[in-house]
């Protein structure tokens, strides 16, 4: 079977490079069920609901002094 294209995804979502440039592709391994990546990239990118909340406060509160 074929490699799948690059920019065709067919396994993982997650994305490698810089997208606006040429040089970028999707990861490609097997998802995981009801997620759009693969297990490597779904636990990089997701947080737990029971942490949600924490991170929430901790983004707000480094923007704000950012703002300041």
């Amino acid at each position: 079977m074929p490699h799948p294209h690059p920019k065709e995804p067919t396994g993982c979502r997650y994305i490698h490079g810089e997208v606006p440039g040429l040089d970028w592709h999707y990861c490609q391994e097997p998802r995981l069920d009801e997620s759009a990546y693969c297990a490597t990239h779904h636990a990089a990118c997701h947080i737990p609901a029971d942490k949600a909340d924490a991170h929430l406060r901790a983004l707000v509160s480094a923007l704000s002094r950012m703002a300041a």
